[in-house]
């Protein structure tokens, strides 16, 4: 029970400074006005080609209104900006402004963050030894 306590103790403490990491990241690129779950859609902006606001809604699962007035409000926040296609004047593309990609990459901040934390507080031996451990959890 002990051996338990420990562990759970430990790990709690581990994604504590996790949470630290991505706080500080929040913090330093003043963004914490948004919620999770717009982070969570504006990362679905994150891709090599554009995509448009009926692509969108149908890999949300939600109404063509409901994306175009988040696309509005992402587009006044300078998260993402649209672009008419040549082809067809009917169609506007969606990509992500610098800002945008930003918040869209947030957890690969904290993460890197998180990986400087624990490089700066373990020598080599004791990384390798976490990455053979934690290779063995998953």
């Amino acid at each position: 029970m002990e051996e338990y306590h420990n562990l759970f103790k430990a790990f709690n403490r581990f994604m504590h400074i996790k949470t630290e990491c991505r706080y500080n990241v929040i913090k330093k690129h003043n963004i914490s006005e948004m919620s999770l779950k717009q982070i969570q859609y504006l990362k679905k902006f994150d891709r090599p080609k554009h995509v448009t606001i009926s692509q969108l809604a149908a890999e949300l699962g939600l109404s063509k209104p409901t994306v175009t007035e988040m696309v509005k409000k992402f587009i006044r926040l300078d998260y993402i900006q649209k672009e008419q296609c040549t082809r067809d004047a009917r169609v506007y593309y969606l990509f992500l402004t610098e800002k945008g990609r930003m918040i869209a990459r947030l957890e690969e901040m904290a993460n890197e963050q998180f990986i400087k934390r624990v490089k700066n507080s373990l020598d080599e031996d004791d990384i390798n030894l976490l990455i053979e451990i934690l290779l063995k959890v998953i």
